[in-house]
């Protein structure tokens, strides 16, 4: 893969996805924290993203955001829309939850795994596959 593609696919995934929560409160279902992630990411919100996502995932994001501002593509619109990006599946198991999105314009399906963290379910940047 190379890195333009990498860096496609994180911010994507970091900008079509890092939220937490319904409204800013977080007690949102895990897939209303995924949409409203994904909402942050294609607005290119990495900081609005960041409330969806743990401590690791806003260090993910932090640096999705920096390689695509020395890359000089921050400004540039993504291949797809949001509204490309649909909830496919969410499995809660106590504490923990995977929601699948489905991307309609390339066919792909990308998990995300979810973890409560203080009552709020949000996104854990290892798990956006």
């Amino acid at each position: 893969m190379t890195p333009k593609v990498l860096v496609f696919y994180l911010s994507v995934a970091f900008l079509g996805a890092l939220v937490s929560g319904c409204g800013s409160s977080g007690k949102g279902t895990p897939s209303e924290v995924v949409s409203l992630f994904l909402d942050e990411l294609y607005d290119k919100d990495f900081n609005g993203a960041k409330k969806y996502g743990t401590e690791r995932t806003a260090g993910m994001l932090d640096m999705a955001q920096a390689m695509l501002i020395a890359m000089g593509k921050i400004d540039e619109p993504t291949p797809e829309k949001r509204e490309d990006i649909t909830i496919a599946s969410e499995t809660i198991e106590g504490e923990t939850a995977v929601v699948v999105t489905h991307n309609a314009v390339n066919g792909k399906d990308t998990t995300y795994e979810l973890v409560k963290v203080d009552g709020k379910w949000k996104i854990d940047q290892e798990s956006i596959k």
